[in-house]
């Protein structure tokens, strides 16, 4: 089970790899949206991450810092160890922690205005955050 995970996570990070498009790639796209003045490469994209301190959510910020992309990640519980993991594998890299209960509309306000404060441009919001409802089949009521 743990190496279909693996597999599965590879497979879902591979997927934000730039992609060319009919004329120019990824890249050059993303730099003609920037402003003349931003110190930021077309390389380094805005992440946010709901769920991103632990499990597949944990794996995606992983892989994008990895791939030198700035990255906010947030949980219902305190991220800060998560943030400390990240950056202690990732020293150069930009990564972010903020609690948040993606139920209350007042903590993704926060969220939103934390990205943007810290990243300036968010790229990829990936909605990671959920709670496991039990081990009942599908069939259920």
């Amino acid at each position: 089970m743990r190496g279909l995970i693996v597999a599965l996570l590879v497979a879902s990070a591979s997927a934000f790899t730039p992609i060319r498009t009919r004329s120019r790639g990824l890249r050059a796209a993303a730099a003609t949206r920037r402003p003349a003045s931003s110190s930021v490469t077309p390389s380094m994209l805005g992440v946010v991450i709901t769920g991103g301190a632990n499990g597949v959510g944990f794996g995606y910020a992983d892989e994008f810092l990895a791939r030198r992309h700035s990255v906010v990640i947030c949980d219902v519980k305190d991220p800060a160890a998560a943030v400390a993991a990240l950056k202690a594998k990732h020293p150069n890299g930009e990564i972010y922690g903020v609690q948040c209960d993606v139920s209350s509309t007042e903590a993704v306000d926060n969220l939103a205005a934390t990205a943007k404060e810290k990243l300036g441009l968010v790229h990829y919001w990936i909605n990671n955050a959920g709670i496991n409802g039990g081990r009942r089949a599908f069939s259920e009521p």
